[in-house]
């Protein structure tokens, strides 16, 4: 459940998402909005963080389309991953897409507990994904074209069911940037 009251704080200018279950059995995650990230056609994010090994989470900081379709406005998510998991994939899925595999997508093992910062670049042209400047993957192949925000996030992982409720864990964010494309 998203829960931003339960799970994210702000201390010493680190942003900290502490990833829970609470004694009702529900698990607790966010997703926050930068507000200088919305309704943006084309830009650079960038954003420095360290995830916590956390079993049954993961993270999912996408630029979500503000007509709230997926299909066929497509949808950028970088980085995504299970925080159980040394594997970070960075996804475009393709503007006029009819079904959700019509995707470019990357991948690159990172180990998530040190800091790094995750770029995406996104132009009329081409989607590209950096980890601390080194690129992740490229596409020019159908890229989104629809204003989008940024959402950083954090949710259960899929198709295997919730996290054990003992489980928990920080992620850590440092700062964010965002450039409007063109400016």
């Amino acid at each position: 459940m998203y829960s931003p009251q339960l799970v994210v704080s702000v201390a010493n200018g680190v942003l900290d998402k502490w990833l829970h279950t609470t004694p009702d059995g529900i698990p607790r995650v966010a997703a926050i909005q930068p507000m200088n990230a919305q309704n943006m056609l084309y830009g650079r994010y960038e954003i420095r963080a360290r995830m916590d090994f956390i079993e049954g989470f993961k993270v999912a900081w996408l630029l979500w389309p503000q007509s709230g379709k997926k299909l066929p406005d497509g949808e950028i998510d970088f980085p995504e991953r299970n925080l159980d998991s040394p594997y970070v994939w960075g996804f475009v899925h393709r503007q006029g897409a009819t079904v959700h595999e019509d995707q470019a997508w990357f991948r690159i093992t990172a180990d998530a507990t040190q800091w790094h910062t995750y770029v995406t670049e996104w132009t009329p042209n081409l989607v590209v994904f950096y980890i601390d400047g080194v690129e992740v993957g490229r596409t020019t192949e159908r890229i989104p074209n629809t204003p989008m925000h940024w959402v950083i996030q954090t949710e259960t992982r899929l198709y295997i069911g919730p996290p054990p409720p003992e489980v928990e864990g920080h992620i850590q964010i440092d700062w964010v940037k965002i450039w409007a494309w063109g400016t």
